[in-house]
C-alpha cells in the first residue's frame, strides 16, 4: 500500500515521494525527504506515527511498503553516502559471486566517516573510491566486481575465497 501523504503536501510531493520510495526499495534518507519538499515536522510525524522506521541513522523504511530483497542493501548504501558503497561479502552477493550470507550488510566508507551504524559492518578506506571501484546493481551503489574480489581476498580465508565464483558476476 503506498504511503498516504496528507493532502496539504500536494499531489506533486506525493508523486515524488512514491517514485523515490519505489526506486529505492522502500527506504529514504531524511535529506532526500527534505529535498522533495517534506518539512522537518512532516518527516518527524512519519517517524513518530510509525509510518517510517529508522533503519540506520538518518535512513528510514516506509512501513506501508513491503521490503524487497534489496531493501537492506539500499538502506546500507544510502547510509554510506556518495563516498561509500556496499562492499565485501555483501557486494559479492549482489554480484552473485557468493551466496547471500547472514549478518549485517558490509559497507566501505572513507576514514573519518561516522561509525554509528548499528546493523552494518563498517569498513574504512584511506583512499577514495574511484569510478573504476564502484558500480550499481539494481540501483544499489556497490564496489565493482574487481574491487569486491580484492576486498574479499584481504578479508576471507583461503577456503572461503575459493568459493567465489568470479566468472558468474552479474554485470
Amino acid at each position: 500500500m503506498p504511503l498516504q501523504v496528507p493532502e496539504h503536501d500536494g499531489p506533486e510531493r506525493r508523486a515524488d515521494l512514491d517514485l523515490l520510495l519505489d526506486r529505492q526499495h522502500a527506504v529514504i534518507t531524511r535529506a532526500q525527504a527534505r529535498s522533495i519538499g517534506l518539512s522537518a515536522a512532516n518527516v518527524e510525524r512519519r517517524i513518530r506515527t510509525g509510518e517510517w522506521v529508522r533503519v540506520h541513522p538518518t535512513v528510514y523504511r516506509d512501513t506501508g511498503r513491503a521490503p524487497s530483497p534489496l531493501t537492506a542493501y539500499r538502506a546500507a548504501a544510502l547510509w554510506a553516502g556518495p563516498d561509500g558503497a556496499v562492499s565485501h561479502a555483501s557486494a559479492a552477493a549482489l554480484w552473485r559471486l557468493l551466496p547471500p550470507m547472514p549478518g549485517p550488510v558490509e559497507v566501505v566508507v572513507p576514514v573519518g566517516r561516522s561509525a554509528d551504524a548499528s546493523g552494518l559492518r563498517v569498513r574504512r578506506t584511506r583512499t577514495s573510491l574511484g569510478v573504476e571501484d564502484t558500480a550499481r546493481v539494481a540501483g544499489v551503489r556497490v564496489t565493482s566486481p574487481a574491487r569486491t574480489v580484492i576486498d574479499l581476498a584481504a578479508a576471507l580465508g583461503e577456503v572461503e575465497l575459493a568459493r567465489v565464483e568470479i566468472g558468474r558476476a552479474h554485470v
